[in-house]
């Protein structure tokens, strides 16, 4: 509950900032990842995901002008040629179609399985393509880029290590080359295997985490367009 206090709490503040920005704009969200956005493992994901969390928060702040919607996919990895790609989900349409004004992308943790890696030399141009895809919208999203948070266990082949020797700084040179910003989510999660309902998986208190994080980004967002 404490946690959940101080979400509403960076919900409001931004939120202030968006009046002070545009008063009669609506704002939309867009969630894009794999089984971690969806909210796998987790009583109720339609209202415990960080996004069904995000989106509640704001509406608890008292407007609802800020849409936050999730489009996660279990098993979908970033690389086109693995065993579920996401640019194959109907997901990935539906987010494109979202028209959203900020999209958050969180994939990589099931690229990490064995049989994905191949595609490791892949991996920045698949990202790149996934990038320019929003990027190109008629609403201009801005993109922020999540590096998966850490794997506790070897649950369903991942592997952490090569999320932390691959994936992760694959994800960060992108960022600091084309100059996207980035939540480093694994640095959020270190030593907190607590927050993960099988070591893969945030349980509720992870996935409020993420949804700190998240409105966090927005207001720095916000304050960019009141400027």
């Amino acid at each position: 509950m404490k946690r959940y206090n101080q979400i509403i709490t960076v919900c409001a503040i931004s939120i202030l900032a968006l009046t002070a920005c545009n008063k009669d704009k609506s704002y939309k969200i867009s969630c894009i990842g794999d089984s971690i956005t969806f909210g796998w493992t987790l009583d109720n994901p339609q209202k415990e995901s960080y996004p069904a969390l995000l989106d509640s928060a704001y509406r608890q702040s008292g407007r609802t002008n800020i849409t936050v919607q999730g489009f996660g996919v279990c098993g979908a990895t970033l690389g086109h040629s693995c065993d579920m790609p996401y640019i194959k989900e109907q997901a990935y349409q539906d987010a494109l179609a979202s028209a959203p004004d900020l999209v958050t992308i969180m994939l990589g943790t099931n690229d990490s399985k064995p049989q994905n890696r191949i595609f490791k030399a892949e991996f920045t141009q698949d990202l790149d393509n996934m990038v320019k895809a929003f990027s190109s919208l008629e609403s201009k999203p801005k993109i922020v880029l999540m590096t998966p948070p850490h794997a506790f266990s070897q649950g369903w082949a991942i592997n952490d290590s090569v999320l932390e020797c691959d994936i992760r700084p694959i994800i960060r040179e992108y960022a600091r080359n084309n100059s996207i910003s980035i939540i480093n989510l694994d640095q959020e999660f270190t030593d907190n295997p607590e927050m993960f309902s099988d070591g893969i998986h945030p349980n509720k208190a992870g996935q409020e985490l993420i949804c700190s994080s998240i409105s966090k980004t927005l207001l720095e967002y916000l304050k960019e367009k009141k400027d």
